[in-house]
This record gives structure tokens, C-alpha cells and sequence, in this order.
């Protein structure tokens, strides 16, 4: 048998149908599968449900167990259970693609891959993207790159698991697919990402009962934090690749929950602040932290000072940042209409006057609000109930400040439905992503033909530009006409 599917099972409701139909809908031959299902408790139903299923399909197993708290437990019996080459780890809530089973085990088979973490997709809630932006046969060569996914929903040589006896902590803890994935990333003889086509489903569920939306104790979750970063420390085969693992914990779990408004809505803030504080301290030397981005190094700096009360000010200060949009001028030539836009990151005053030693100083700070020389700017046309009509854009960028003109040309015009526009512009890599509305300049043009519209650029009561689309060739007047005629007409012929 080639692989086996182990899911942990527990009170999922309606949302284990998705899981147990993508399954059945598996292209790889139903001998060369199975799915090991662990119902670890299930209160709501759910062990009928799984034995149902089971008696239906050979390729499904249950096993029950009394329920343990987490995840853990359920996987290990599941591994253990297993009868496949290799072991796919799938939750209860979530769902596999069609061809998911067919095509990672035979990827792992022609580059004899240990592990194999296969392109997933987030439904209603984020998923990795930027380890599979390609495939990787020997993805450990970039291992900053792969601490970016460290969720278990991976495919592994059930042999390999054996051998290296890796398996889950066990019981109520978080962060215990960190500590398996990790070891298994450092042990494994070849670890691939395997990008060519979706194989995973991330699903948010409606409830909002994902075990990752549960409230956290921040004191036992960087200790459990901490426990993942040992076995980094012990097994790291050089000092570059341990520096690059270690970094994923500094800037995502323990900083990256202090920045902006992400950190101003925790409930229990004074907790965090502590947790991350205690993990900077006890695991983090200063040179780690130096080698982070200009904002996240301020903050490491304050954690280590012990500067709570500035973390905060700092996290206040960024839900200051937007990005500012000005219309220039509209223009009308050569048959298109221009619209000049300037865009800039602004910001309130930076609220500290005494910056840690090791941290950057005000320039490098005010540096951050500049949008980076690879930034481009989108620009549409909105209306009430209908779709957005997006317009080509020329740019450039002057001191992190970014130059454009959204042109409305005779081709694009045409998908222009008759009535009154918004102009929106947004730079996705601006750290405010929302699009914004834009007000009008001072001066206007007059009616313009493009193409088969004529477009009348004016201002509403709000200041904002608003683009009145008509059909060219008629004014207002003889078109009112030709609408009386036309329905004139119509009451002809119905007589």
C-alpha cells in the first residue's frame, strides 16, 4: 500500500463530510490507499458518523479512543496504525485535492523525499504562498524558506517516521506540529515542496471551533516555542542553518504578535508582552534580534530593555500608517483620459524620543514609511453594484514617493457602463493594502470622448473625483429625444 491519510477526529460536525468526500474522490487506486481515521472522544455524533463511513468504503479505518485533549494523541495511534509507505497528515475540517494522494506519492517516489510538503490553498483564512511559488526537490538548501510552513499537513516516508521516532507531543499544548515538523525537516535525508498544482484545503471554519482560534496561554506556548528551538540548537547541522531556523520563532510568534493593530486587539496584552519578553531573554541574544528589519528590531530591543509600556506606543503608532493618494491633474490627450496620482506611506509622529542602544535610529525608522522600489500601483473604476473596471497604469517611484497615471484608453472604455464612477488607487506592498478613493484636483477638463464614452470628470459633495460616463456621439438633449422617440414607437406597434 502506498499511503496512508491519518486524520484525528474530534467533534467536527458537518465539516468532516468535506474531508471524507475528497477522499472518496481520490484519483490514486483505491488498493494503494487508505484513511486512518482516530475519533479521539467525539461527543456530537461523529464515531456513528465514522463507522457509517467505514462500512461503506474499505479504504476507510476507525479507531476510537477516549479523548485526550489535542490533536497529538489521535495522530501518533494513526501513525502507528498505518499500513502505507507513507503517512499523510490531513485534519478533520479541512479537505485534500482530487489528486493530491496520487501525485505527491509519486513525487516522493522519483526523488526518494522524506517529506513533501505539497502547495496548499487557504479558504477563508491564510496559507503559506512563498515556498510554492515553484517546486523544490532539495528545499533544505533554503531552510529560512521552509521554517515558513511548519504546519504537519505534509506527506512522510512512514519508514523515516520509525527510524527517527518522531512523533506528536501528546495532551492539551500548543505548537506541537511545530516541534514534530521540525524534527522532522532536520533528520530527513531530502525534504521537497512539491508546487505544481493545489493539493491541500485550508478551511476556516463558520463556527470559529479551528483549534487555532482557541484563546492561548502565552507563557506555555513560548515554552513550548522554546522546546521546538533546542532541538534547532542540538540538530542544526551548521551555524547558518540554525540562525535561519531559530529566526522563524523571533519574527513570527514572538514579535510579529506585537506589531500594529494585530497586537493592540489581543485580550490579554500584559501576558504576550511578558511571554515574548521572557523568550527574547532566555533564548534570543541581541545579535539575532539586530539582524531583524529596522521596526522589528526596535521592538526586540525594547523587549529585552524591558520597555513594555514602548511596545505598545511603537504597535499605536503603526495603525497611524496609511497610504496617502492625491490626484495631481486629469488630462485629456490623444484620445485616453489621464489620471495623475501621487501615492506615499504617511504616518503621526513617531511617538519615542529615547531609542534603545541596538536599534535603529529615527532615520532608519522614518526609511520604513518609503514604499519600496518594486512597489506598483492599481488603480479602478468603481460603482454601486457594479464591477470594479480595473485601468492600466504608468509609474514611477521618487523617493519611496510613487508617481502614477491610470489611463482610461478607447479599448478599456468600452467596458464602461454608463453612469457615475469612483477612481480607486492602492499599492498592495504599502502596509495599509485597502484601496482609497481619490478626491479631484483643482482643475478639470471638460467632456472628453474616449473611444465610445463620453467622460465628464467632476467633484461630489465629498471632494472625491467622479468620473459621469454617457454613450459619445449624442448630447444629453438629443439623446432625452431619441428615448421619446423610441418609446413613442414601441406604443405604435402595440396598438
Amino acid at each position: 500500500m502506498r499511503v496512508s491519510v491519518v486524520v484525528a477526529v474530534f467533534d467536527p460536525g458537518p465539516h468532516l463530510s468535506a474531508l471524507l468526500d475528497s477522499l472518496r474522490a481520490q484519483t490514486l487506486d483505491p488498493a494503494e490507499f487508505e484513511a486512518v481515521l482516530v475519533d479521539d472522544g467525539s461527543t456530537d455524533g461523529t464515531a456513528a458518523v465514522l463507522d457509517a463511513a467505514a462500512e461503506e468504503d474499505s479504504r476507510f479505518r476507525v479507531i476510537h479512543t477516549p479523548n485526550s485533549g489535542w490533536p497529538g494523541r489521535p495522530r501518533n495511534i494513526g501513525i502507528d496504525a498505518a499500513r502505507g509507505d507513507f503517512v499523510f497528515i490531513a485534519d478533520h475540517d479541512d479537505h485534500l485535492h482530487p489528486e493530491a494522494l496520487q501525485r505527491l506519492t509519486d513525487f516522493a517516489i522519483e526523488h526518494g523525499s522524506d517529506v513533501v510538503a505539497g502547495r496548499v490553498v487557504g479558504v477563508g483564512r491564510n496559507a503559506p504562498t512563498r515556498i510554492f511559488e515553484r517546486t523544490l526537490i532539495d528545499a533544505q538548501e533554503d531552510p529560512a524558506l521552509l521554517m515558513t510552513s511548519l504546519t504537519p499537513q505534509k506527506l512522510y516516508r512512514r519508514a523515516f517516521l520509525v527510524e527517527e521516532r518522531i512523533r506528536f507531543p501528546e495532551g492539551p499544548r500548543r505548537l506541537e506540529d511545530h516541534l514534530f515538523v521540525t524534527k522532522a525537516y532536520l533528520r530527513a535525508r531530502r525534504v521537497s515542496v512539491y508546487a505544481d498544482a493545489p493539493i491541500y484545503y485550508f478551511v476556516l471554519r463558520d463556527d470559529g471551533r479551528n483549534a487555532s482560534r482557541r484563546p492561548v496561554e502565552w507563557r506555555g506556548y513560548f515554552a513550548n516555542a522554546a522546546e521546538a528551538i533546542a532541538v534547532v540548537d542540538a540538530e542544526a547541522p551548521d551555524e547558518a542553518t540554525r540562525v535561519a531556523m531559530r529566526a522563524r520563532w523571533l519574527r513570527v510568534e514572538a514579535i510579529g504578535r506585537l506589531r500594529g493593530a494585530r497586537f493592540l486587539g489581543q485580550a490579554d496584552r500584559a501576558g504576550l508582552l511578558a511571554a515574548t519578553g521572557w523568550l527574547l531573554r532566555e533564548h534570543y541574544p541581541g545579535a539575532e534580534v539586530d539582524r531583524l528589519g529596522p521596526v522589528d528590531r526596535l521592538i526586540g530591543r525594547l523587549l529585552l530593555d524591558g520597555r513594555a509600556e514602548d511596545v505598545v506606543a511603537v504597535a499605536t503608532w503603526e495603525t497611524s500608517v496609511r497610504l496617502a493618494a492625491a490626484v495631481e491633474a486629469v488630462e485629456a490627450a490623444g484620445g485616453a483620459l489621464r489620471v495623475r496620482i501621487r501615492l506615499e506611506q504617511v504616518a503621526d509622529p513617531f511617538p519615542l524620543t529615547d531609542l534603545p542602544d541596538g536599534g535603529p535610529d529615527r532615520g532608519e525608522l522614518e526609511r520604513t514609511l518609503r514604499l519600496p522600489e518594486d512597489a506598483t500601483a492599481e488603480a479602478e473604476l468603481r460603482r454601486s453594484g457594479g464591477a470594479p473596471v480595473a485601468l492600466r497604469v504608468e509609474q514611477r517611484i521618487v523617493g519611496g514617493v510613487l508617481e502614477a497615471a491610470a489611463v482610461l484608453d478607447p479599448a478599456r472604455a468600452a467596458e464602461v457602463a454608463e453612469g457615475r464612477w469612483l477612481l480607486r488607487a492602492r499599492v498592495p506592498e504599502a502596509a495599509v493594502r485597502a484601496p482609497g478613493t481619490l478626491g479631484a484636483p483643482a482643475e478639470l477638463p471638460g467632456p472628453t470622448r474616449v473611444g465610445p464614452r463620453r467622460i465628464t470628470p467632476s467633484v461630489d459633495r465629498s471632494g472625491r473625483l467622479v468620473l459621469a460616463v454617457e454613450r459619445a456621439g449624442l448630447g444629453p438633449a438629443l439623446r432625452r429625444v431619441a428615448r421619446r422617440v423610441r418609446s413613442g414607437l414601441r406604443r405604435h406597434r402595440r396598438r
